[in-house]
């Protein structure tokens, strides 16, 4: 398999535990995306992002707040 890492946002625990049960699968590392940085994606050649939704559709905190904050 290509260099995989699972990121993810997590405010309540939930997403984080799935990813990890999902990169413990693929024998590959979960990282919070507070600590993402570009040495990680350009380490890895697939990114699976996993992140809750608030109200209507708004991302988990973590992502806005991250070094590579997403603007929607």
């Amino acid at each position: 398999m290509k260099p995989t890492v699972v990121i993810y946002g997590s405010s309540t625990g939930t997403c984080q535990s799935i990813a990890q049960t999902i990169a413990g699968k693929l024998g590959v590392e979960a990282i919070d995306v507070t600590t993402l940085t570009p040495e990680v994606v350009k380490a890895h050649d697939n990114l699976i992002l996993g992140t809750s939704t608030w109200g209507a559709g708004d991302m988990q905190d973590d992502w806005y707040e991250s070094e590579f904050s997403i603007s929607l």
